[in-house]
Formats: structure tokens, C-alpha cells, sequence
């Protein structure tokens, strides 16, 4: 029987990696704002109140696909 994903789809990395500049932004913070509304589960306890503070979509575009992607 296959396991349930952690994070649901349309929330989880390759929904922010296949995305560029501001789409990519706007995709980040529905991220974090949904995971945050899983009340009373682990990822919802991680991510609430989570904010972007990455602004400017080629620094997050960066971060997301050449410093982190990689190590995935």
C-alpha cells in the first residue's frame, strides 16, 4: 500500500522549481501559507506564521534552484 505524501501536491518542491521569477514568489508564499493551515499536524506546526523575506524573485529563483534544488 503506498504511502500518503508528507507534503501535498501542488505544495511541494516541484512546485516551486518549475516556476521563475514572480510566479515563483507568488507560488512560495501559497506554500507557506497553506502548509501553515494544517493545524495539528507536524508540517503545520513548522510553518506557522512562516513569511517570505526573499523579495526579489532572481534571489529566490537562486536559492530554490542552485543552492537547494541541488541537494535534493
Amino acid at each position: 500500500m503506498p504511502e500518503e505524501a508528507l507534503v501535498p501536491p501542488g505544495l511541494d518542491w516541484p512546485s516551486l522549481t518549475s516556476r521563475s521569477a514572480e510566479d515563483l514568489v507568488d507560488q512560495y508564499e501559497h506554500v507557506l501559507r497553506e502548509l501553515g493551515r494544517n493545524g495539528g499536524t507536524m508540517l503545520g506546526e513548522v510553518f506557522t506564521k512562516a513569511q517570505n523575506k526573499i523579495h526579489e524573485p532572481a534571489v529566490l529563483e537562486h536559492l530554490i534552484k542552485d543552492l537547494i534544488a541541488p541537494c535534493t
